[in-house]
C-alpha cells in the first residue's frame, strides 16, 4: 500500500515536473518574443527622437529667420516713413509755392 501511495505521488510529481517544464518553455518563448518587441520599440522610438530633433532644428532655423525678415521689414517701413516725411515736406513748400503764384495771378496788372 505504501508502495502504491508512493507511485501515485511520483506520477503525479511527474506530471506536475511536466507540466511546469512546458510552462517554463512557453514563458521563454514569450519573453524572448518581448524582448524583441522591447528592441522594436526602443528602434522606433530612437526613429521618433531623432525626427523630433531635426523637426526642432528647423523650427529654430525659421524662427531666426522670421525674426531676420521682421527686423529687415521694420526696417524697411522705417525708411518707407521717412521717404514720406520727405515728400511731405515737398509737397508743403510746392503748397506755399503755388499759394504765392495764384496770389500774384489774381493781383490787379498795374495800370
Amino acid at each position: 500500500m505504501v508502495d502504491e501511495e508512493l507511485n501515485e505521488r511520483v506520477t503525479r510529481l511527474e506530471r506536475q515536473v511536466t507540466v511546469i517544464q512546458k510552462d517554463v518553455t512557453e514563458t521563454r518563448i514569450l519573453v524572448a518574443g518581448l524582448d524583441h518587441d522591447v528592441a522594436e520599440m526602443k528602434q522606433t522610438q530612437r526613429g521618433h527622437t531623432a525626427v523630433l530633433n531635426a523637426v526642432r532644428a528647423d523650427q529654430v532655423d525659421l524662427r531666426e529667420e522670421v525674426k531676420d525678415l521682421r527686423d529687415e521689414m521694420k526696417a524697411g517701413f522705417e525708411e518707407t516713413n521717412r521717404e514720406f516725411a520727405k515728400v511731405h515736406g515737398m509737397f508743403a513748400t510746392m503748397k506755399t509755392s503755388l499759394g504765392r503764384v495764384i496770389e500774384l495771378l489774381e493781383r490787379e496788372p498795374p495800370a
